[in-house]
């Protein structure tokens, strides 16, 4: 659990980020307050949670993946290309945030990833009034990977 609650020996790097600059974690959602849906959607992406990801998009929302050349439509397929893609994306599981930009209205950040072929990349992202996603782009450098690396995700993009 992110936020003061959590021992001091069992504290990440985010969360000692929360810390130093005076932000808190809600505990409804565990959604970073100093940093806003930007983020929750990073802390959702590093655990590999496409549940808590999906949970910030509104229900018409648009999920640009650069990379992949996928456009993705709607709260119920973006869940659904979520849970496919989000453990073997670049900017999923392990990412580490860099730097954020934005306001209310959206923003983006920065992300690297040390695990993966692809070492860095960016999300921005549109919020409706009420802080959900309403359109998400996320652009990294495919060209690094081979082949084998990047066909299962391009099927995995692929809804069946």
């Amino acid at each position: 659990m992110l936020g003061s609650r959590a021992s001091a020996a069992s504290r990440s790097a985010f969360d000692l980020l929360f810390l130093l600059r005076g932000w808190q974690t809600s505990e409804i959602c565990q959604k970073p307050v100093g940093l806003g849906t930007r983020g929750c959607l990073a802390t959702a992406f590093a655990a590999g949670d496409a549940q808590a990801a999906d949970a910030l998009f509104s229900y018409d929302a648009v999920y640009m993946d650069r990379g992949l050349r996928a456009r993705v439509l709607g709260k119920l397929a973006i869940g659904k290309y979520l849970s496919r893609t989000l453990a073997n994306l670049p900017y999923g599981k392990g990412a580490k945030l860099v730097h954020v930009v934005g306001s209310d209205q959206g923003g983006g950040y920065e992300w690297t990833n040390a695990d993966a072929s692809v070492k860095r990349g960016i999300i921005s992202i549109e919020l409706n009034g009420a802080g959900q996603i309403e359109r998400l782009d996320s652009t990294w450098d495919n060209g690094v990977m081979s082949d084998t690396e990047l066909q299962p995700l391009v099927l995995q993009s692929i809804e069946k």
